[in-house]
């Protein structure tokens, strides 16, 4: 079975969350994706997505080893087929490979986020 590994940046660096939608204990390690930058979804709450910007840096997780079926469920929690992002497939900064839900288009209602924001819990102000 082919899987594949998935970075993550918002609610899904959640154990809870990650078991709630993908159905079982993952394993995950820090990762960073550099090119793009966290921006808030206003229209729909305080949503974090990612848009690409050359500078920018993003600290996440990496879950390793998701199957199809669950790749499929994560599409679903993060709305790809209603157009609230796609999935992409990037280079970490490791040289890792992974998938990524991102803004489907460029900043288009997007609200950049401070200087120095580097994780959903920055946008939600959780420490």
């Amino acid at each position: 079975m082919t899987t594949c590994n998935v970075f993550v940046y918002g609610t899904l660096k959640e154990p809870f969350v990650q078991q709630a939608v993908i159905g079982r204990k993952v394993e995950t390690e820090p990762a960073t994706l550099v090119g793009y930058q966290l921006f808030s979804l206003r229209s729909s709450g305080e949503i974090p997505i990612l848009v690409p910007e050359a500078c920018a840096v993003c600290e996440g997780v990496l879950i390793h080893d998701i199957t199809p079926e669950e790749l499929a469920a994560l599409d679903r929690y993060e709305c790809v087929s209603a157009g609230l992002y796609q999935r992409v497939t990037v280079e970490l900064e490791d040289a890792q490979y992974a998938d990524v839900f991102v803004a489907p288009d460029n900043r288009s209602g997007y609200t950049p986020l401070p200087a120095g924001t580097t994780s959903w819990k920055d946008v939600v102000g959780i420490r």
